[in-house]
């Protein structure tokens, strides 16, 4: 209004002539702009506004375009609004949307013909919906009307709106909140069991549902969220047969890597929540893994579940590094383990087998049991603080000390373990020990002077050491650190060897970790003498004088000795050096070149016939009875009765003759027997005279024998002696010669 001319001036042509002529059309397009721009001033917008009211007034195409899109037409709530973005809606329709979509006021709703010339629309487009979605949370109550809209106006649903209002929380869920439509499921009974209520629709039109993007099934994200609350409110899924099935389906529509929840604690094992990979699944796991691995121990959809999410089916390092970490935190309390738990580690020894520990498994974790229920680490193992007791002597000695020594539980469940472990052996770390004689004793009944002539000149033939040389150089490899003697340095030690010896008793000292122990032996060598302590019988002491001949050799240890015996004995045994040279081709030596070596007399075949007599006056000593007999037993012949009564043998001339051996006293049949009763005479009943066993007759009580009984005894025996030995010389010689060759 501010640039026309006032009417009064219109009179004087001189200022008109300076004005332009008003158009009513260019104003109207012109003061619509200023409105687009919010440059107008009221009561231009107005005048504009009552000009469009106005039944008289003619407008161009030109100025109804610029009037649609400027704000200059009132709504239903008297706002400026553009006449394009209104909307004439009738009943219900018009009712719910009326709070968020621009009506025609009632001045323009008067005019029909107005509505048509402004081209006001009679349908929803998709600002009206994102406007309504937009503020449903200022009217919640109008939820269920707002579906029943859109399920009537499903061609507004394009693409692009349905994007923007899976954003938009508009959909009431189950739990009586609104949500968006993309955190919805439909209202299925699987649904139900998985997930809470604020996540399922609570509607029932399906159709509308799909096309906002409400899912039919849960994502992998939203069943994890889902665990991830039961997880924080240390609650157990509510039907876990059918969320981890359904995670597992999930999994598998999204195309997720289950490797990325390998270390989410995902799944629930008794009372808590494990990652997949923490977790045993089977009937067939063992029960040791019970405490300190999570278990299921079943055989169903879950179990299955559990293990395509990433659950072991067979025990891997990680759940064995569990369980032995488990050990060592809950066993290692200074205590001996108890049996339970013995049986326990055994079981799982015996399944390691020769695996031994994991591999990434902490050395310092004790697991390892002894026989004494202590737990030793690997470090202890490796250092030589648990070792195999091959030497059980040795080992009892030490254990009896209090050693701290741990002598591993070696069976055949744990064997493989162990050695898998490379346990050291209790030998290698005790070396061979100080020999300590007892008191010297006499020889064996069956032992002569000649046979320790005999045996030093076997040993010390050249021969001889050049033959325990080769062996012992064989056995470098199959037994473990041995380190045979040069031969020079052998010849010269059996050299040395002058005498052979029977002692009452022989001991070796050892000094294990400050703790010494003593244990008894049968043979040592010390300063050139064979020292043996009561060889049973002649190979027996041939058996001891080869494990000597293994200490000389380089036997650093009895597990070092016990190897080298075993193949120095036939070597002991050989009568001949064709003997010797035929075991040496056998045990693969190579001895061309030895002809100068070769003794041609070493010779010591005539013992057979003696070591034979020997034998059998060993067993007749043995077999001989010197304890005395009652009247009865000696009537029968023998202890054993008169059935086992052996043919008594021509007597030597200067054996006493035995004196004859009394009829046995019988009593007579009862049934002959009758009773009588006699009158006393004033005589008393004498005592029974009883014989004895070898004299003419004595008293019945018994007194000690006297010094001269215990001579006549002694001269008793060794009359019974010479004539045994006279026997085997005259009776056997025959049979002897045919006897085995040994010595």
């Amino acid at each position: 209004m501010a640039n026309r001319l006032h009417p009064a001036l219109v009179a004087h042509r001189a200022i008109a002539g300076l004005c332009r002529e008003f158009d009513e059309q260019d104003w109207i397009v012109s003061a619509a702009g200023r409105a687009r721009n919010d440059q107008i001033e009221e009561a231009e917008r107005e005048a504009l506004y009552a000009k469009l009211l106005d039944d008289g007034t003619k407008m161009s195409r030109r100025a109804l375009a610029a009037l649609r899109q400027s704000p200059v037409a009132k709504n239903q709530r008297g706002e400026w609004i553009p006449p394009s973005e209104m909307v004439l809606l009738k009943g219900a329709q018009a009712k719910l949307m009326s709070p968020v979509v621009n009506a025609p006021s009632k001045e323009i709703l008067v005019r029909p013909e107005l509505l048509a010339r402004l081209k006001i629309r009679n349908r929803l487009n998709r600002d009206d919906i994102l406007a309504y979605a937009t503020s449903i949370n200022e009217r919640p109550e109008t939820a269920q009307r707002f579906e029943s809209l859109l399920d009537e106006n499903q061609r507004i649903l394009t693409p692009a709106l349905v994007e923007e209002l899976k954003r938009l929380a508009f959909l009431r869920a189950r739990s009586g909140k609104l949500a968006c439509p993309s955190a919805l499921h439909l209202d299925m009974p699987s649904n139900r069991l998985c997930l809470h209520e604020g996540r399922i629709v609570e509607g029932t039109k399906e159709a509308l549902y799909r096309r906002l993007g409400v899912r039919e099934h849960p994502t992998s994200e939203t069943l994890l969220e889902v665990l991830a609350s039961s997880r924080k409110r240390l609650e157990a899924p509510s039907w876990p047969n059918v969320l981890y099935p359904t995670l597992v389906s999930a999994l598998g529509r999204d195309r997720s890597t289950r490797a990325n929840l390998a270390d989410e604690p995902i799944l629930w094992v008794g009372p808590g929540y494990h990652s997949p990979k923490e977790v045993l699944v089977g009937t067939h796991i063992p029960h040791l893994f019970d405490e300190a691995v999570p278990v299921l121990r079943r055989a169903d959809i879950i179990s299955q579940a559990y293990v395509t999410l990433g659950a072991r089916a067979q025990p891997r390092d990680e759940h064995w590094i569990q369980f032995f970490k488990h050990v060592s935190e809950t066993l290692n309390n200074g205590q001996a383990v108890g049996q339970r738990h013995r049986r326990t580690l055994m079981e799982a020894y015996r399944q390691r087998g020769a695996a031994g520990l994991p591999e990434h498994l902490d050395n310092d974790a004790c697991c390892l049991l002894d026989r004494e229920g202590r737990l030793f680490s690997l470090s202890d193992l490796r250092a030589g603080l648990l070792v195999e007791g091959d030497y059980p002597a040795l080992a009892d000695a030490l254990v009896a000390a209090g050693s701290a020594i741990g002598i591993a539980d070696l069976t055949e469940r744990s064997r493989a373990f162990f050695h898998g472990l490379g346990i050291r052996l209790l030998t290698s770390i005790t070396g061979g020990g100080t020999p300590v004689f007892g008191a010297r004793t006499l020889p064996p009944l069956w032992f002569k002077p000649h046979h320790r002539v005999l045996l030093l000149a076997l040993l010390h033939r050249p021969l001889f050491s050049r033959a325990l040389h080769e062996l012992a150089v064989r056995q470098r490899h199959a037994t473990f650190g041995f380190h045979p003697v040069a031969l020079a340095e052998l010849q010269h030690r059996v050299e040395g060897i002058t005498g052979i010896d029977f002692f009452d008793a022989i001991s070796r000292e050892y000094r294990v970790s400050d703790q010494v122990a003593r244990v008894s032996v049968e043979t040592a060598i010390q300063e050139g003498v064979i020292g043996l302590v009561r060889p049973r019988t002649k190979l027996d002491f041939q058996h001891l004088v080869a494990q000597a001949l293994a200490e000389v050799a380089g036997a650093g240890n009895v597990a070092q000795a016990r190897a080298l015996s075993t193949t120095f004995l036939p070597l002991v045994l050989c009568r001949t050096a064709d003997d010797m040279l035929v075991y040496l081709e056998r045990m693969g030596v190579d001895m061309r070149g030895w002809s100068d070596d070769q003794d041609g007399q070493l010779n010591l075949e005539d013992d057979g016939a003696e070591d034979v007599s020997e034998e059998i006056l060993r067993q007749v000593v043995q077999g001989l009875d010197t304890g005395r007999r009652d009247p009865e037993e000696a009537a029968s012949g023998s202890p054993g009765g008169a059935g086992s009564a052996s043919p008594t043998p021509t007597p030597l001339p200067l054996a006493a003759s035995p004196p004859p051996v009394p009829p046995p006293f019988t009593l007579p049949d009862l049934g002959k027997v009758t009773m009588s009763v006699a009158s006393t005479n004033g005589s008393a009943i004498q005592p029974r005279v009883g014989q004895g066993r070898w004299s003419g007759g004595s008293s019945g009580g018994w007194t000690p024998r006297g010094a001269a009984e215990v001579e006549r005894d002694r001269d008793s025996a060794a009359v019974a002696r010479s004539w045994f030995t006279w026997r085997n010389s005259i009776g056997c010689a025959r049979w002897a010669t045919r006897g085995q060759r040994t010595w």
